[in-house]
């Protein structure tokens, strides 16, 4: 049995050409190391085996399966503990130190928010253009030039 050091499936891979991962060096990792792929490998099977598109494997065609589990808080947790929980560990989370170069740590959602609450208070941007054909289609669907000064006031 022939073996392959570890750290030859960690080289970094050859930017230049073609992007053909059976060309490139290096192979795909999971991310979280052992957890990772974990994940991935009860991901793969509950979003392909149990959906019936099936696992990847060799020589089959691609397909994508998708399996959703709904869970009401209300339902599972009599207690209200999971709300308290959520921002205990989210708040945790922001407060980690961050990296080298980045202001705040995020998670996920927090950039839409700030986008949110910044667009609610001072608008949407738009490129002139593009407000300029919004109040054309609206002249030519017959919207009142009132209705049409208002919005743009």
């Amino acid at each position: 049995m022939r073996r392959t050091p570890a750290s030859r499936l960690r080289q970094q891979p050859d930017h230049e050409g073609t992007r053909d991962h059976s060309q490139g060096k290096g192979a795909i990792r999971a991310f979280g190391e052992h957890k990772g792929s974990g994940l991935a490998l009860i991901c793969e099977l509950l979003g392909g085996a149990l959906t019936g598109t099936g696992a990847t494997g060799p020589n089959r065609r691609f397909a994508n399966g998708m399996l959703a589990f709904y869970v009401d808080p209300k339902v599972i947790d009599t207690s209200h503990v999971f709300d308290a929980e959520v921002s205990r560990y989210t708040d945790f989370i922001r407060a980690t130190k961050p990296m080298a170069g980045v202001d705040q740590v995020l998670i996920p959602g927090d950039p839409e928010r700030k986008t949110r609450a910044e667009r609610t208070k001072n608008g949407i941007p738009l490129p002139d253009d593009t407000w300029a054909a919004i109040v054309n289609t609206a002249r030519e669907v017959g919207v009142s030039e009132v209705s049409i000064q208002r919005a743009t006031a």
